[in-house]
């Protein structure tokens, strides 16, 4: 085994014993806001998880549908999610501090109703990905300026981004309809 074998082999190790230390708690959260019983079998390998990210398009960021709302808005974040029907289905689910231990396939419609406690136990970001890896989107939250009515506010802020044809058109179309019933 040359050094960069080594290196990589230790980095596996790494990263297996932190999916064993994490995956119980991501697991429960899951099971609970769900209502279904997700367990590891839910959950993809990490070779997997590696393969399927490695064949991401890198093309896909070359166009994003990108909107952010602050904290007091959040329903209109889950009104795109809910009428653009991305998490409608199976798909793969990921957060920033699991991207590279534990990818769960699972159904993911619950998403929407429990936004808040997704991204409160990570703390960060989390990630969805259709199962053929040719769109995704992501919901971060942060603290930042918002910008309204001429005034500046320091507030939370919940920002989608979208990329891929066809959950973008799906998005976009959720939140000109979001627009047009505001007018």
């Amino acid at each position: 085994m040359n050094s960069d074998e080594r290196k990589e082999r230790i980095r596996y190790l790494r990263l297996q014993e932190e999916r064993k230390r994490k995956l119980p708690g991501l697991l429960a959260l899951a099971s609970r806001l769900s209502a279904n019983d997700i367990d590891e079998s839910c959950v993809i390998s990490i070779e997997q998880g590696q393969a399927l990210q490695a064949q991401l398009d890198r093309s896909l960021y070359q166009a994003a549908f990108i909107v952010s709302f602050p904290l007091t808005q959040l329903s209109k974040l889950q009104s795109i999610l809910t009428q653009s029907n991305l998490l409608n289905q199976e798909n793969y689910l990921t957060a920033y501090d699991y991207q590279d231990i534990a990818m769960l396939k699972i159904d993911t419609s619950w998403i929407t109703e429990h936004l808040l406690a997704l991204l409160d136990f990570d703390g960060n970001t989390i990630y969805t990905y259709d199962l053929a890896f040719g769109n995704m989107m992501w919901i971060d939250h942060n603290e930042g300026n918002w910008y309204e009515d001429g005034t500046s506010t320091r507030t939370w802020i919940y920002e989608l981004r979208v990329y891929g044809k066809a959950w973008i058109d799906s998005a976009y179309t959720a939140y000109k309809d979001l627009a047009a019933s505001n007018v």
